[in-house]
């Protein structure tokens, strides 16, 4: 932080110990990774607030404990205790975060009337919205006489009462769903978006929206209503009651989705490869045992673990989910899929527990590295493999790789959210709590080639001829290499985003009624265009392509790359850039269903000179909702602590991708670079431009992309400083050829 700015203390360095002993759980939540430090060092967090003086001594405010965290956001309490006590009726306030019935974390406020005052909980809830995102809103609100004090005169929590029904209403009569459109909005919303109550004039961005959460919604708006609606009606909509009528009227046109579900397929004919896969195959025949398309994870097992438990929640995944033990065959040149029988997985451990600490890390290291780029024969599978390295007694490290072909990084969360959920059972000898799956992979690329076989390729490819009409633009930054015969090989830079530009571009995104995403896109858009002067820009973005409710619990290889090409003619504000950005991305969104694979095939775009097909330059956000590998949280299972971890991996599809994850209070990312292309030198200075531009745009959206600062403080005290050197070597010079006076004064 910079100085003044409070935040908490952590502390590193050699002296920091391992993490509290007999106690995996502590040190998870206490010792975590330093990513200031070399590869394996880690940060003691003291939990107390503190900020850097000017002198750079640290000043110690106290404890940080008022932080708490609520459906992913990190909330100071203080913050929303501060806004509640300028309510003209408010004598004090207490906010504090207490489970509901379902255990799920809310905000609960304690608030204690003025003399003769009375609290209206609605209209205080609405005076704080007027200063506080939707997320920083109390769930309820509870009216006490004063704060209960223990004897030493501190709040004395236990004695706080629990909300009672009437304080968990989050709406006011006039929220109250009056249709039954309107009550099953409700739910959806509800079960989506994780939150207790939800009105019907709530905003959609308000309450922590996303793109993700957006196509959420929709999945289940098709599977309810049995509608198809593109998801820029919800972001035109905002709110349940006006999304509501756009549903009736949909219902009242009597116009119903067509192939709404996934249903099983027969099992007595070959099956095809999705035709995502299939690009995938016909790639690997050509440069087989390439690692380009290998998808590791990893996770941290601290505590005791059962070897057994594991290789038979592993067991159990591969069973139930028929990709991981498929093969892949083929006939004539035409490949297909084959189902093979499950078998039990065998978990092989190499034990590193005669190492030190740090020969430990260097091995892990070195051991994710060669299991992420070990080949595949998918002809002969297994498509999943799993390696436990041991550390120690208690501590030990799962390496899990995965072939694209037969997963992505959603499956990569489902493969480790079933394995604990499948591990905690079993360690307690108990049945396992997971419903069977109705539908499986083969079923939707059965269904994905039936639905194509429809009129709905071509209305949907005619849009993407549309935007992809014209010679598409290769977009190559000054500083780029060519790279006729890319290695594939990459590097890494990330970075943290302060609090407080986190919250502002949340709250920029609110505000024009843009999604995270399109605003962080439209930046960086900004700096490709400021470092290319391209008006014609084209991105490519991983979408997660889970659209219908039957693949969001499916291993399976679903993401597809959307191609978002932006027209920045014109030198536009910053806010108009966002406008078009908001309008490609949306367009995108409703003809998501089209392969890209399908688009490079109708394009002929395929890798030129080294540049990869129709995009070079790729950009994506993690939500909130998803598990992330690389800002992870510790999960508690049985005796264990089980915390994923970033995987290493060396390779890249791309020329660069910027990645952001959101969560919490502030936002993390990291370049990934093609090190063909690129040197980290130049990838440092694209981050602090980037870091600059996100700055600028902040304070003054109206600006145009020209206006906007790019370079960063340093840079341009580093070209002051270069000025003033050649001034004073010109004068130098000047000096030496002995000038008349008169002609040394008209210079100077």
């Amino acid at each position: 932080m910079p100085a003044g700015i409070p935040g908490e203390l952590f502390i590193g360095g050699a002296g920091v110990a391992w993490g509290y002993r007999n106690s995996p759980a502590a040190t998870a939540e206490s010792f975590v990774p330093d990513p200031f430090g070399q590869a394996g060092a880690r940060l003691y967090r003291t939990g107390d607030s503190a900020r850097y003086l000017v002198d750079g001594q640290i000043e110690i405010h106290g404890r940080s404990d008022g932080q708490v965290k609520i459906r992913g956001y990190r909330i100071e309490t203080g913050e929303v205790v501060a806004a509640i006590e300028r309510h003209s009726s408010v004598e004090k306030a207490l906010v504090i975060a207490r489970s509901d019935s379902r255990g799920d974390a809310q905000l609960v406020a304690y608030v204690v009337p003025r003399a003769s005052a009375l609290i209206d909980k609605a209209e205080v809830k609405s005076f704080i919205r007027g200063m506080l995102p939707e997320y920083m809103v109390p769930a309820s609100i509870v009216t006490i006489a004063d704060l209960p004090l223990t004897p030493h005169g501190k709040i004395d929590y236990q004695n706080l009462p629990a909300p009672g029904e009437n304080e968990l209403e989050a709406t006011t009569d006039a929220d109250l769903p009056r249709t039954e459109v309107e009550r099953t909005l409700c739910a959806v919303w509800q079960s989506v978006m994780n939150i207790e109550r939800v009105g019907v004039n709530s905003n959609f961005f308000d309450i922590g929206g996303s793109s993700l959460l957006a196509i959420k919604v929709m999945a289940r708006v098709r599977d309810v209503f049995h509608i198809d609606l593109p998801v820029r009606v919800l972001f035109e909509s905002l709110t349940i009651s006006n999304f509501a009528l756009a549903i009736e009227k949909e219902m009242n046109a009597g116009r119903v989705a067509a192939h709404s579900t996934i249903k099983p397929a027969p099992r007595n004919a070959r099956l095809p490869l999705s035709f995502a896969q299939q690009r995938l195959w016909f790639i690997d025949q050509l440069e087989p045992g390439s690692p380009l398309y290998n998808c590791p994870g990893a996770v941290r097992l601290s505590g005791r673990l059962n070897l057994d438990v594991l290789e038979k929640s592993l067991s159990e995944i591969v069973r139930r989910h028929e990709i991981l033990r498929t093969t892949f065959a083929a006939e004539h040149g035409e490949p297909y899929q084959v189902i093979n029988p499950p078998q039990p997985v065998n978990v092989p451990v190499i034990d590193l527990s005669k190492f030190t600490a740090d020969e430990q890390q260097h091995e892990i290291k070195k051991l994710s590295a060669g299991e992420a780029s070990r080949p595949f024969d998918l002809a002969a599978g297994p498509l999943l493999r799993v390696t436990v390295l041991r550390l120690g007694p208690d501590e030990h490290v799962a390496l899990f790789t995965i072939h694209h072909i037969a997963g992505d990084g959603w499956s990569i969360i489902l493969l480790f959210r079933e394995m604990a959920a499948l591990y905690a059972a079993y360690a307690n000898n108990q049945p396992s709590p997971l419903l069977e799956l109705p539908v499986q992979y083969a079923d939707y690329a059965v269904w994905q080639r039936d639905f194509f076989k429809q009129d709905a390729l071509e209305t949907e490819l005619d849009y993407w001829r549309r935007q992809l009409s014209g010679k598409l633009p290769v977009l190559k930054l000054p500083f780029a290499r060519d790279a006729a015969t890319p290695t594939y090989r990459g590097g890494r830079f990330t970075f943290r985003l302060s609090p407080e530009m986190s919250q502002q571009l949340k709250h920029l995104s609110r505000r024009e009624e843009s999604t995270l995403f399109m605003t962080l896109l439209a930046t960086f858009k900004t700096l490709l265009y400021r470092h290319t002067q391209l008006e014609d820009i084209i991105v490519g973005t991983a979408h997660a392509n889970r659209n219908r409710i039957e693949m969001e619990s499916m291993i399976g290889f679903f993401i597809n790359m959307l191609v978002l090409r932006t027209d920045v003619s014109g030198n536009p504000t910053f806010r108009e850039l966002l406008r078009r950005v908001r309008d490609v991305t949306l367009n995108a969104y409703a003809h998501q269903d089209v392969p890209f694979d399908r688009l490079v095939e109708e394009f002929h775009t395929e890798k030129q000179g080294g540049h990869s097909p129709i995009f070079q330059v790729a950009f994506g956000l993690e939500n909130l909702s998803q598990i992330s590998f690389e800002d992870p949280e510790p999960q508690q299972i049985s005796d264990l602590t089980m915390t994923p971890q970033a995987a290493e991996m060396d390779t890249v599809r791309y020329d660069l991708t910027l990645w952001i994850k959101e969560g919490g209070e502030r936002l993390l990312g990291w370049w990934n670079y093609s090190t063909d292309v690129f040197d980290g030198e130049s990838i440092t200075m694209l981050h602090g431009h980037f870091e600059t531009l996100l700055e600028h745009v902040l304070a003054n959206p109206d600006a145009h992309l020209d206006e906007l600062e790019l370079l960063t403080a340093s840079e341009k005290e580093r070209i002051a400083e270069q000025a003033r050197s050649r001034e004073e070597t010109s004068y130098r010079k000047f000096i030496a050829v002995k000038p008349r006076p008169e002609n040394l004064v008209t210079i100077l």
